[in-house]
């Protein structure tokens, strides 16, 4: 659809029309967009930084539901971090069905003032994630709190001074064990076939001793003896575990950096990392330039975990799995960055950029002004 609008009141209508013909087109839509309709002008203008100066969108108000809330659950994250997730009766809003939504933490439970059994107004935020609004009508006389105990292991859960989040700060809670290790065997770490969250589950159950795991650490993993994790493996998987621990020994580096779960260092800032320095020692030995890139915050998480895990660090390292670029992985590509798009005739994506990564490039997701390259299939 365009057309000419040439005052105000045409603004309007054109909204009204959008707002009737996104629910009978044959696409999703969120919004419409008005353009300078003079080549001249939209020059003159020239572009933004994320967008032409010419142009500006419309968001569509997103569609919202009532339903029952039924009740909460609290997940828990890698960190402990404990957060409320509503359950609720199946609802339809911008043409999905919505069981789950996130509740965020606490003090947004009471800023909306909800509890299990209130109806509650439910939409999806740009489109995309549920999100619970308010309270369409409250059937109870009191507001949901978090529970004071971890619901996995029952250790007194905590509230750190100036934070919003509840933690449980038991690091041996099955539930993080299992998080903890999906993130480091998972594909945007070590990407260690065969060790999805069934089997790392299965792996961590397996070691429980009253009721508390006693592999919880990537090097537990690591140093597992053949005969122990044929327990729990079959034949053909127990093959592929074998082989796939010799291949991440010799992962690059920002995976293995990505994969010890430091809040706030993730694939990119990893990447970042790895193709200035070769070794987490050569980091540590430029701390000013090392907090410029990854802020004052996240530098003092970053220190305080290579402190607190010195001996995770330590045992890693004994059974091979060094923090420092391999050899054969500092090649004609070392320091160089590279983004890939489109279909490659050479193989995938994942292929492509394991050729570069074998000669020592990086490979980041999108494009930047950190990219040297940008490789279009």
């Amino acid at each position: 659809f365009c057309t000419a609008i040439k005052n105000d009141d045409e603004v309007v209508k054109a909204l009204s029309w959008g707002e009737e013909m996104r629910q009978f087109a044959p696409f999703p839509t969120d919004g419409l967009v008005f353009k300078m309709n003079d080549l001249a002008i939209q020059s003159e203008l020239g572009d933004g930084t994320r967008a032409p100066k010419w142009a500006v969108a419309f968001k569509f108000p997103p569609e919202r539901k009532a339903t029952r809330l039924k009740q909460v659950e609290v997940s828990i994250g890698r960190h402990g971090t404990l957060t409320p997730v509503a359950i609720l009766e199946p609802v339809q809003p911008s043409g999905t069905t919505v069981q789950r939504a996130s509740l965020c933490n606490q003090d947004e439970v009471e800023r909306l003032g909800i509890s299990v059994g209130d109806d509650v107004f439910v939409e999806k935020s740009a489109e995309i994630i549920p999100k619970v609004m308010g309270v369409a009508h409250k059937n109870t006389t009191f507001t949901w709190h978090m529970p004071e105990q971890c619901p996995c292991c029952g250790t007194a859960v905590k509230r750190d001074e100036g934070t919003v989040a509840y933690y449980c700060p038991n690091e041996a809670c099955r539930v993080q064990v299992i998080e903890r290790l999906k993130h480091a065997l998972g594909k945007s770490s070590l990407d260690w076939d065969g060790m999805g969250e069934e089997t790392v589950t299965a792996i961590v159950e397996a070691s429980l001793f009253n009721g508390v795991p006693q592999i919880t650490q990537l090097s537990h993993i690591i140093a597992l003896p053949g005969d122990i994790i044929a327990e729990v493996l079959k034949p053909a998987a127990l093959k592929k575990f074998l082989t796939e621990r010799e291949r991440v020994k010799k992962a690059p580096l920002w995976r293995k950096i990505h994969a010890l779960g430091v809040e706030g260092v993730g694939r990119s800032t990893a990447q970042d990392l790895c193709a200035k320095w070769k070794s987490v020692n050569a980091m540590l030995d430029k701390e000013a330039e090392l907090k410029a890139i990854l802020g004052d915050v996240v530098f003092e998480r970053f220190i305080k975990f290579i402190v607190e895990n010195a001996h995770e660090v330590e045992a890693l390292e004994g059974y091979g799995y060094t923090f420092e670029e391999s050899a054969e992985r500092i090649g004609v590509l070392s320091g160089k960055v590279f983004c890939i798009t489109g279909t490659m005739m050479t193989g995938s994506r994942e292929y492509v950029s394991a050729l570069v990564e074998n000669k020592g490039g990086t490979v980041k997701s999108g494009v930047s002004k950190k990219v040297d390259y940008l490789v279009s299939g």
